[in-house]
């Protein structure tokens, strides 16, 4: 069972226009208000790859009920803890017949006077993880909440014998990798590598992944792995840093590529695929995304993608830290 965990959940509105003409009026060609957050995404591609999957959330009050109704429309099993006020709206815009990737606008996400809701999510998760679950912790904190919530809740999934994958962000990040060991999988982008130990003093681009790397390898993660946009990812295998790469001749959506790239790592692992095929299966899912391919035809768009995945060591310096080797 892949369990996915979302905190900050919200609706995706994905329009699709004639054009943009500011100050003037143009048609909508097409509407959509989907149930989003970045484990509610995974969640999603990953039943839409054949995974069962159940998907924990936070959703406001006003929209749950509307929330429930959407995923169960998407034959996905879930589980949501209701909180006060509303659940955010963001946007998605794409130009009908443009070549440009869609744009992608982001709200505020819920603000919690307490982590009562939270708590209560954690106690339902608990209840239902069973050891060699796929469990994967996704996206930002409420506003109002300590960033440790992450680390308390990754501590009690380890302890339930769950496999655990991390995608998070800034303090909270960091505070997941201090305190837990044994974390299968985190995959931050370049962005989110900064809040790494000596990334910010990297000299070129490349250096801050080859560190990033080194810095979560030493953290304890088995597979460290750093997304790298069009270039696809970089990651640690047997010592070495490697580069596998799946280009996109004719890209329309980049937002959300990351969740893809989970969600067909996720969906390979719990087919008991080994960890290197995973991250074939997740870049091959995250350019099959990317190139625009709708849900439904994800899994057979994916397997032509994989053949076009090529692998090389990393940046001609990609040597990991021999192990014992101290990150400050």
């Amino acid at each position: 069972m892949l369990r996915t965990v979302t905190l900050n959940s919200g609706y995706d509105d994905v329009y699709e226009v004639g054009a943009v003409h500011w100050g003037g009026v143009t048609p909508i060609h097409s509407f959509e208000p989907r149930p989003a957050g970045k484990g509610i995404n995974v969640a999603t591609l990953a039943r839409s790859l054949g995974s069962e999957v159940c998907a924990y959330a936070l959703v406001g009050e006003r929209e749950a009920v509307d929330f429930g109704e959407r995923l169960s429309a998407l034959s996905l099993t879930h589980r949501i803890i209701k909180v006060p006020g509303r659940t955010r709206h963001n946007l998605t815009l794409s130009v009908r017949g443009s070549d440009q990737i869609a744009a992608h606008m982001v709200s505020e996400g819920f603000t919690l006077s307490d982590r009562g809701p939270v708590d209560a999510l954690v106690d339902r998760l608990i209840a239902e993880v069973q050891s060699g679950d796929i469990v994967t912790l996704n996206g930002s904190v409420p506003h109002g909440l300590p960033d440790t919530i992450w680390a308390d809740l990754a501590k009690e999934m380890l302890r339930a014998g769950a496999r655990l994958i991390i995608d998070l962000q800034g303090a909270a990040f960091l505070a997941a990798l201090r305190d837990n060991r044994s974390i299968l999988l985190a995959k931050p982008n370049e962005e989110e590598c900064r809040v790494l130990p000596n990334v910010s003093s990297a000299v070129t681009p490349e250096e801050a992944v080859v560190v990033a790397l080194n810095s979560l390898s030493q953290f304890g993660v088995a597979i460290p792995l750093v997304t790298i946009g069009a270039q696809g990812c970089a990651y640690i295998s047997h010592g070495e840093v490697y580069v596998s790469s799946c280009p996109v001749p004719d890209p329309r959506v980049a937002v959300g590529a990351g969740d893809a790239f989970l969600a067909g790592f996720c969906s390979a692992l719990a087919s008991h695929e080994d960890p290197g095929e995973a991250i074939f299966s997740g870049l091959s899912v995250s350019s099959a995304y990317v190139s625009g391919q709708s849900p439904s035809g994800l899994r057979s768009a994916a397997k032509a993608f994989k053949e076009r995945i090529v692998t090389a060591p990393g940046f001609d310096k990609g040597t990991a830290l021999p192990p014992g080797t101290v990150v400050s």
